[in-house]
């Protein structure tokens, strides 16, 4: 985990110069051609500064996660709107000309609009939506376009005035304009890469899961068939191998249900690296040994939440057989990458039956969940659906 945090302290660097450049540049445009900084502020630095979002949003809807996009969208203008014009006002209030606000509060209050059609009476945001936006997106720019043409000189006169000896280039202007916009979207792809490989993971994880669920049935089907039950106190032999089923390829033991966080993974027989950025993997043990560890990565949607499990939580792990073990969390270790020999093995003082970790962000060290089997194991047919 320790690339996700350089790649997001490296992407955070580039996205502080990129805005710095790029907020420069379109200064130094304002100023040489007598515009406003407010309306080169609605246009030209609005789409510079929105790029790391076009960015995340186009890889979210890419992956198949179009909510993520929406709620960015709609997030990143409440956050600009309330936050960051409160810093700004809180700093350095002033006065604005109405006739420069006029056109980008009107298509504001548009867009809310349609988003409110969207919510309240559609229920879902359509393709013909989308190209409705869209069109309002290039109207916006060619009202503003219109606006700047007739925007007076004098409205800037005095600042012009009081930067004449600071003018910059024309070249210099596009160059940080050029540059700033190019650190920005670098930063974008830095940045919005954890967000995207974690949306990935679910997405992969998730068609595993209703392959895995599907095979899994007809083993459950077949039990019906013959009329097996599960024994009120089967016999656990701590040396019976777990089965294993095949999808796309890898082989799986199970499916790991968490309801406290929401979270049902399919579980791989044996872990690796390639893996986990698929599902949870077999570190070691067994169900039916009362040793079994399963590690995830630290995924949003895999096991990042398992360190915030309360003290007798739920567990479920299902196996290939239709079997489903229930387990209950006894409590939340912190441990380091070297303590594997802590991780696996039971003890006295730590008494456990399932094992679940993951690393921390940084990867300095491991959160791991212990757990303890609640009862026996029953068929899925007759456990409380």
């Amino acid at each position: 985990m320790l690339v996700p945090v350089l790649l997001f302290i490296v992407g955070l660097l580039f996205l502080i110069k990129g805005g710095d450049w790029f907020v420069d540049g379109a200064s130094a445009l304002a100023r040489r051609f007598h515009l406003p900084e407010l309306l080169i502020g609605a246009t030209v630095v609005s789409i510079g500064t929105t790029l790391p979002e076009v960015m995340v949003s186009t890889m979210s809807a890419v992956s198949g996660h179009g909510e993520i996009a929406y709620g960015n969208a709609i997030g990143s203008v409440i956050c600009n709107s309330a936050l960051i014009a409160a810093i700004t006002i809180a700093v350095r209030p002033g006065k604005v000309d109405p006739k420069t606000l006029r056109v980008p509060v009107a298509f504001f209050f548009a867009a809310a609009a349609i988003y409110c059609v969207a919510a309240y009476a559609m229920g879902e945001f359509t393709r013909p939506l989308g190209f409705v936006m869209l069109a309002m997106f290039v109207a916006y720019m060619v009202a503003n376009v219109l606006q700047m043409k007739k925007a007076p000189a004098a409205a800037e006169a005095e600042a012009e005035a009081e930067n004449a000896g600071e003018e910059m280039s024309l070249t210099k202007t596009l160059v940080l304009l050029v540059l700033g916009a190019v650190l920005i979207l670098c930063a974008a792809g830095l940045l919005g890469y954890n967000r995207w490989d974690a949306a990935r993971a679910e997405k992969a994880s998730q068609e595993v899961l209703g392959e895995l669920e599907q095979t899994m049935q007809k083993t459950i089907t077949e039990h019906q068939q013959e009329n097996e039950t599960a024994a009120p106190q089967p016999v656990l032999d701590p040396t019976q191998e777990m089965t294993t089923v095949e999808v796309e390829g890898r082989d799986y033991i199970g499916v790991l249900s968490i309801p406290a966080v929401e979270r049902e993974l399919p579980v791989m027989a044996q872990w690796s690296y390639a893996g986990l950025k698929i599902a949870p993997g077999r570190y070691s043990g067994t169900t039916y040994g009362d040793d079994l560890v399963i590690c995830g990565h630290n995924y949003a949607m895999h096991f990042s939440p398992i360190k915030w499990l309360a003290i007798g939580s739920s567990v479920y792990f299902t196996d290939a057989d239709g079997l489903r073990w229930s387990y209950e969390v006894e409590s939340v270790e912190t441990l380091r990458p070297t303590q594997i020999e802590e991780m696996t093995t039971d003890t006295e003082t730590d008494n456990w039956d399932l094992t679940l970790f993951t690393c921390t962000s940084g990867g300095g060290s491991r959160y791991a969940v212990r757990c303890v089997r609640k009862g026996y194991p029953v068929r899925v047919t007759d456990a409380a659906e």
